[in-house]
Parts: structure tokens; sequence; C-alpha cells
């Protein structure tokens, strides 16, 4: 069970470096007075799509509950930390 939570949560950590790489990308090409092609949701979604299906693929290794639920950890973690820097 604890392998397919370290799965969700690393597929987690890809999809929050990648989606804060494009915001970055998005934000230089406004500035810039260019136009942008969002916000990757479907890269995003397939990386999650990718955990859940090498767990659904390997049970014997992962869980799959573990990783689905594995796949929020750094969402939920980046929320409780801005409540938490707002309140200081």
């Amino acid at each position: 069970m604890f392998a397919g939570w370290i799965l969700g949560t690393l597929a987690s950590l890809i999809n929050a470096h990648y989606l804060a790489w494009k915001i970055r990308r998005l934000s230089d090409a406004v500035l810039a007075g260019r136009r942008s092609r969002g916000i990757g949701f479907g890269t995003r979604a397939a990386i999650a799509i990718l955990a859940v299906w090498a767990a659904y693929r390997y049970p014997e290794v992962f869980a799959v509950w573990t990783t689905i639920t594995g796949l929020i950890f750094v969402q939920l973690a980046t929320l409780l930390l801005g409540i938490i820097s707002i309140k200081k």
C-alpha cells in the first residue's frame, strides 16, 4: 500500500512542477505580449492516468486506491501551506 501512495505522490509532485513551469511560461508570454497555449491539463491528466494504470497493471506492487489518494497529496499540502502563510 505504501508503494502505491509513493507512486501517486510522485505523480502529483511531477504534475505540480509541470504546472508551475507552465504558469511561468504563460506569465512570461503575457508580459512579452505574446499568446500562449494554456496550462497543459491534458499532460497532467495523462501523468495521473499513467500512475493509476501502473498501479492497476502491477497490483502485487502498488495498491490502486492508495495511488489515487497519493495523486492529491501535493495539491492538498500546497493548499494547507498557502492558508497557513496567509494567516501569518
